[in-house]
Parts: C-alpha cells; structure tokens; sequence
C-alpha cells in the first residue's frame, strides 16, 4: 500500500497502558495532534516534523519485527485516518492484534471493528478546549477502553460524571484512571478508588518505570 503517512518512530516496546500493558507490540507513532494537553509527554511527536513513509513500508517493518502486536499511538493517528486505517487493515491480515489510541475527538468509525480502541477522555487538567466526540461512545466494542488521566480530585469527579452521564457500553475494568505524576501522585489516586468503592481498573504508566 503505498498511502503516504508521516510518523515519528517506530520502535519493539512494551506496551505501557491500557489491558496490554506488559505485553509486547511493535509502536508506531504518528505525528501531529489536534490537543495540546497541558501533561502532554510526547510533545515531541508534535513538535518534530517527522518521517515521511507508507503504509506498506509500516506494514512490512511489522512483519519483519516477528512481533503479534500493533500500537497506533501519536500525537494523534486519526489525523491521518487514510493511513491508520489502511494500517489497521493491513496488520489485521497479518493476523497481529492491534491496538489503538486516540483522544476520542475526532471521529473513530473509520476504524476496523477488531481494533482494540483505547480513548483517552481529556479531563479539565489537561486544559483542552476540544471536547470529546460522544458519537464514539456509541462505536465502542466490548474489547475497547477508556482511559482517564488525572491531575487532581476535581478530575476524579469530573469522570465519575462523565460516566455516570453517558454510561459507556463497557465492562468498568475496561475503563482506567491512570495518575498525572507528578501533579496527582499514585498512592493518592489508589486511595480514593478505595475509598469510594468504585469498579473501575487503576493504572500508571509502565513504560516510565521502565
């Protein structure tokens, strides 16, 4: 497929976050977004012009890596749907298990239903004035998630009335909170899903501990 797309890198990782966390997966990370979050860790995938490639070269480096595993990270992927898409595609007929991860503002049903989704709803810490697109709610499938990260209780009870507003098609252990360190720390976010009893899975991010 020789779709153009511009990416920062591609590296083999282990998969940070999300219900792969720990597992193994070639990553691709697209450059650009749409956001500018304020706790933004790669920032450089924005920044950076990036390297121009294609769809079949992506493709071909995945399978060449030996890896089962596709990360479609950014920046934003969505902002180059053709790509990602044709990308989603090409990994699926490898019969690797791909995931992606999108901020949810931009339209996801372009995306191929075997594709583990992983959205990431911007809550007010991240000073974002790009509002979720509640129309991806309604596209998720069961092995898709959503994730929450937080700055400070104020985002805490901000997602809790995110949920209970919109009541997303998901299993709570699908749906994480994941600590801006160091604004929010772990042990105080851990405490509070506690305290308040509540389903949903807790997370930090593997890879910086690595």
């Amino acid at each position: 497929m020789n779709i153009p797309c511009t990416v920062n890198e591609t590296y083999r990782c282990i998969v940070g976050e999300s219900l792969a966390s720990g597992l193994t997966a070639l990553l691709v990370r697209f450059t650009g977004c749409n956001l500018s979050c304020a706790y933004c860790d790669t920032r450089y995938a924005c920044d950076q012009p990036g390297q121009g490639t294609t769809v079949g070269e992506l493709a071909e480096r995945l399978e060449q890596s030996g890896l089962v595993r596709l990360l479609l990270t950014g920046g934003e992927p969505l902002r180059q749907p053709e790509a990602a898409t044709a990308l989603c595609n090409q990994a699926l007929q490898l019969g690797c298990t791909v995931l992606l991860e999108s901020n949810g503002t931009l339209p996801t049903d372009t995306v191929p239903r075997d594709v583990v989704k992983i959205l990431d709803v911007k809550t007010p810490g991240a000073a974002s004035s790009v509002p979720f697109l509640d129309d991806n709610l309604d596209l998720l499938n069961e092995q898709d998630q959503l994730k929450f990260v937080v700055t400070s209780f104020d985002d805490c009870h901000w997602a809790l009335d995110f949920l209970r507003q919109r009541k997303p098609p998901l299993d709570p252990a699908n749906i994480i909170f994941s600590p801006a360190s160091p604004a929010f720390e772990p042990p105080a976010l851990a405490q509070w899903l506690l305290e308040e009893r509540l389903p949903y899975r807790f997370q930090i991010q593997l890879h910086k501990a690595l």
